[in-house]
């Protein structure tokens, strides 16, 4: 009787994990494809490591508010002085400082959580999670996509609960099947 519950609070647990760390996988991705000239993701769990590790990003601020009208006359004097002055501060941070951390700055990760990030939870580092990356084209339009997967049965224990485990499995697909439009 208790088995089904169990498993609910085994799958409940685990998937929360595996979509957390997920979800620093796509921030991660998304730092890389805006830092990229050609502004593209990667699959490759190497380059994405060393650059959540040694990476750096770049911000763009105005130094000056331009919809102010004292700033108007400073910025006109600075032009005039030298033609090709921009309004323009760039900041170089590290990717580690920025992306990992919260809204009050802190880091949320370790190096060694960075370090494995492309490793799913409870598979004691084995088993990466599954990088997909496509172009959608509409007209004009282009841009890039990225899939950040793991299947369930990396994480699942489906030896403890098999039935249970297959069974999810069936609703699931028959779920899809049923609402695929």
């Amino acid at each position: 009787v208790s088995t089904p519950i169990q498993f609910e609070n085994h799958f409940e647990e685990r998937t929360a994990a595996v979509v957390e760390k997920g979800q620093y996988v796509v921030k991660l991705e998304q730092a890389y494809r805006d830092n990229n000239p050609e502004k593209k993701f990667t699959v490759n769990w190497d380059e994405l490591t060393d650059f959540a590790l040694n990476g750096t990003m770049e911000y763009h601020s105005q130094i000056y508010d331009e919809n102010n009208l004292e700033n108007a006359a400073i910025i006109e004097e600075l032009r005039k002085q030298d033609p090709n002055w921009k309004n323009e501060r760039i900041v170089r941070v590290a990717v580690r400082d920025t992306v990992f951390d919260d809204i009050y700055g802190n880091r949320r990760l370790t190096e060694e959580q960075m370090a494995n990030l492309r490793y799913i939870p409870f598979t004691n580092n084995t088993e990466e999670f599954q990088l997909d990356t496509a172009t959608y084209e509409s007209g004009a339009y282009r841009t890039h996509l990225i899939r950040c997967h793991a299947p369930y049965v990396k994480f699942i224990d489906h030896k403890t609960y098999n039935v249970e485990f297959w069974n999810l499995l069936d609703e699931k697909f028959v779920y899809f099947i049923n609402h695929q439009d």
